[in-house]
């Protein structure tokens, strides 16, 4: 390339490089970038920015390999943020004298294969400027704690996941847990998924001022929870994101929505349904995203159902139960004018399952086309049963929900369903014409008849 053009020059400029850089690691087109790399200094310079910006565990093999030293810091200065998918080999033993001083990110999914005193390998990867630590395994110690509370200040991401781990020989202790987190009031998301977790820690949480997501995989006890509303009146102050994957008391509702009035999203799981879940939560006017999973018999009555509708900023609704958990006991009274009465009131809904035994018609389909255009998800896998057939062959011309990528029903045919006048192939070809972005299709009580549409469907979208 001459370079007395102006795109010649323009491309030379750095601050243009780094731009169009920029587009090519976010189309993860790494090749392309290590190519430019390889072009003069100018662009090797820019290249690696992006290049080694993040990177997987493998790469810092090649960082220790390096044998001149400059160059090795050279790279390792590069590096924002590093993922270990778990493999012994991706962890140098040794990296002398490099220095990752812009880390701002690390991902440890390694479980189970730190060697025992091994703290010294993370070492390295502990800087001041780390912003996001995420570990998942049992190796994570009270020694870890130790270095990321003495070095980093900044700290706004803490994971950690072992609950697969000893708990008769805890590496992680609850009071080093406590202190840690008592002292970093920096942080913006909490995910414990660890022993260690205890009333006192929760209390302590309840008043960083910061916190914005919080996963708690411990019981919160009825008690607990009344505790932490009478004792911190400005409890969770910034809190927005809630999840419990552990069963709850039916009675811890009234207290959660007393203590977070503001979330946007929340996860419950819940052991009985001796009171009202859904009507409480109900009050939550903001919320985009709820989820709630049931470890019990429920019967929802229409007029709590038909509660939801105040939640009309909801982009997410899926009220689901456990999988070991037999549903056949489950039933709700609801049907096709309640169904499309709750949905009326979410005309945003992406994503919606209920997955309560019920006895919908394709009518809920229809009601779901007219009101929630935006829909990509929906499941109903027992309780809804139509004729699909028929349903399509009364659907006019246009795609009935086109953003649609996944659709779980109970059956799509009845007793009457002509069969005789249409094969299973052109059914299939109808679904994808009326669902033309549809990927996931499934059908819980699929007889013969569903199950050679369903394979016609999948032959139909593999080709």
């Amino acid at each position: 390339m001459s370079t007395d053009t102006a795109t010649a020059r323009a491309m030379a400029l750095p601050e243009i490089l780094s731009e169009v850089f920029a587009i090519l690691h976010g189309q993860g087109d790494y090749s392309s970038l290590a190519s430019a790399a390889r072009a003069n200094s100018v662009w090797f310079a820019c290249a690696i920015d992006r290049l080694w910006s993040q990177v997987e565990g493998d790469a810092l093999t090649s960082i220790a390999n390096i044998a001149d030293s400059r160059r090795r810091q050279l790279y390792a200065s590069k590096v924002e943020g590093i993922a270990f998918d778990g493999n012994k080999r991706d962890i140098p033993k040794d990296l002398p004298d490099a220095c990752f001083n812009r880390i701002k990110s690390i991902d440890f999914n390694s479980p189970y294969w730190l060697p025992q005193g091994s703290e010294h390998l993370i070492k390295p990867y502990i800087q001041p400027s780390l912003q996001s630590f995420a570990f998942y395994g049992e190796d994570f110690s009270d020694e870890i704690v130790f270095q990321l509370q003495s070095t980093c200040r900044r700290l706004q991401v803490l994971v950690i996941d072992n609950t697969e781990m000893d708990h008769k020989r805890p590496k992680l202790t609850g009071e080093t847990l406590l202190q840690f987190i008592s002292q970093t009031e920096s942080l913006r998301d909490l995910n414990l998924w660890c022993g260690g977790l205890s009333d006192e820690l929760f209390l302590c949480i309840s008043e960083l001022e910061n916190l914005s997501t919080l996963s708690w995989c411990d019981s919160l006890t009825p008690e607990l929870l009344s505790k932490t509303v009478a004792q911190n009146p400005n409890r969770f102050p910034s809190l927005d994101s809630f999840t419990v994957p552990c069963a709850l008391s039916s009675i811890s509702v009234s207290y959660i929505v007393t203590m977070l009035p503001h979330l946007t999203k929340i996860h419950l799981e819940f052991e009985d349904s001796e009171h009202d879940m859904l009507t409480p939560l109900s009050a939550i006017e903001n919320l985009t995203q709820l989820e709630c999973t049931f470890h019990c018999n429920v019967l929802f009555s229409a007029p709590q159902l038909l509660s939801l509708k105040s939640l009309s900023k909801l982009t997410m609704l899926s009220i689901r139960f456990g999988v070991d958990f037999d549903r056949r006991d489950t039933t709700s009274p609801f049907s096709d004018a309640d169904f499309h009465d709750m949905i009326s009131a979410l005309p945003g809904l992406r994503c919606l399952r209920l997955e309560f035994l019920a006895d919908l018609t394709g009518a809920a389909l229809l009601s779901l086309s007219a009101k929630c255009p935006k829909l990509e998800q929906f499941s109903m896998r027992r309780g809804l049963r139509c004729d699909l057939r028929s349903l399509l062959d009364q659907a006019g011309e246009e795609p009935l929900l086109q953003h649609l990528r996944m659709l779980y029903l109970a059956r799509i045919s009845t007793d009457n369903t002509d069969y005789l006048s249409i094969s299973a192939a052109e059914l299939a070809g109808q679904i994808i014409r009326y669902f033309p972005k549809l990927e996931d299709f499934d059908i819980e009580d699929c007889d013969g008849r569903d199950g050679r549409v369903i394979d016609r469907f999948w032959d139909l979208v593999e080709h």
